[in-house]
């Protein structure tokens, strides 16, 4: 598809296979590399059960796809040694599969493309090595019943119109403020509350305009959009808007508050725990963030400051890949990602160190469990098998 391949090679006598992607296209494309969607193997018996999928973590992208320049391919080893259910004598089914995100056309959209490698039949016979041959088909698995699908997906949000004065007003100005890239109308319509370095919302749009410049420099450069999905970009201000529960809208003196709709038991009702804040200062009413975030269960004012350092850390990130991007810096892709990955992982283990640290209880349940672990393997060690694969 599009000019990209995947074969699929056994390593003669023993239980692996050698899995590879070739781009023998013109444009880049990327090896998925999210929660559900990852570069698997399949094993199945003559009866066409499957046996298990594994998947291996020899890429590690940190959320980012793994860009395939044209001319260039990737490969990854799968040991099925000692998957339950391969068993001698016998005769198995293995292939690969991999989804790929691929533009089929000149637009920038990307389309995820699931490849999959030509199948081989293994066959286990005592006192002999596996045996490799490539065959046409496999046995179609065995129907698994069937039960009612479970909507998963979230329908529109009901539509409203906005107030063009107010509270709610002030949440519309942000938006627009946002999507033209103002940043000093954004500050002027939040509360500087002193709690942090910037206001928390403020610090989300900062981060907001830094991605879309930088991905606006990408696609420049190399026609595609890096990471398409990414976040928080300014789309993130115009969700707030069309959630908006406009029927809980409280006005008390200087202060108001609105409440947000959620999805719940297939219909939209009222989110109990999140309120958006706002005090009336000289006249206008201005975005209160401090009080907003403390709205939500669990914030407190460490967890609030960390955040608003860590949107504002991301933030700097973007602008250093832009200005890179604009001056030349990376020739490929792949060398873009690869600084974005070294960069988003400093500011992200700051990150989790401090939120850990601030979390008292979890460090102690975690510490408790750490010792569980390494207990366990100790026992292991001293009865002369291999440690069991528990530590993250």
């Amino acid at each position: 598809y599009r000019g990209v391949a995947m074969s699929i090679k056994p390593d003669q006598g023993r239980l692996s296979v050698t899995a590879r992607i070739d781009n023998r296209g013109k444009r880049t494309v990327f090896v998925q590399h999210a929660a559900m969607l990852k570069w698997r193997v399949a094993v199945l018996d003559a009866q066409g059960r499957s046996l298990a999928k594994r998947r291996d973590s020899q890429f590690r992208t940190g959320g980012f796809d793994i860009p395939l320049p044209p001319g260039e391919h990737k490969r990854k080893i799968f040991d099925i040694t000692g998957l339950p259910g391969l068993r001698s004598p016998g005769i198995f089914f293995v292939y690969s599969t991999v989804p790929v995100r691929a533009r089929p056309g000149p637009n920038h959209q990307l389309y995820t493309v699931f490849f999959r490698s030509p199948v081989l039949r293994l066959t286990l016979a005592s006192g002999k090595p596996p045996a490799w041959n490539v065959v046409k088909s496999f046995p179609q698995p065995q129907l698994r019943p069937q039960f009612p699908p479970i909507p998963s997906v979230v329908p529109p949000y009901p539509k409203h119109k906005l107030p063009t004065t107010g509270p709610i007003a002030t949440l519309s100005q942000i938006a627009k403020a946002v999507r033209a890239r103002d940043l000093r109308a954004v500050r002027k319509l939040c509360c500087d509350d002193h709690h942090a370095a910037e206001p928390f919302y403020v610090a989300l749009a900062v981060q907001a305009i830094a991605e879309e410049q930088c991905i606006a420099e990408a696609v420049k450069k190399f026609g595609v959009n890096p990471w398409p999905r990414a976040h928080p970009s300014p789309e993130v201000f115009s969700n707030i808007l069309s959630q908006l529960n406009l029927s809980s809208l409280e006005v008390k003196g200087k202060t108001a508050s609105v409440g947000v709709l959620w999805f719940h038991s297939g219909k939209f009702i009222p989110f109990p725990s999140f309120r958006y804040y706002f005090r009336r200062m000289h006249g206008r009413w201005l975005l209160d963030s401090w009080a907003t975030q403390e709205s939500a269960r669990g914030a407190s004012l460490s967890s609030y400051r960390l955040n608003v350092e860590n949107n504002l850390g991301e933030a700097k990130v973007l602008e250093n890949l832009a200005h890179g991007l604009a001056v030349g810096r990376f020739a490929k892709l792949s060398d873009l990602n690869a600084a974005a990955r070294q960069q988003f992982a400093a500011v992200d283990d700051r990150f989790i160190h401090h939120s850990m640290k601030a979390d008292k209880g979890w460090m102690k349940a975690n510490a408790v469990w750490v010792d569980e672990v390494e207990s366990e393997e100790m026992a292991s060690r001293a009865a002369g098998k291999d440690p069991p694969q528990t530590r993250p």
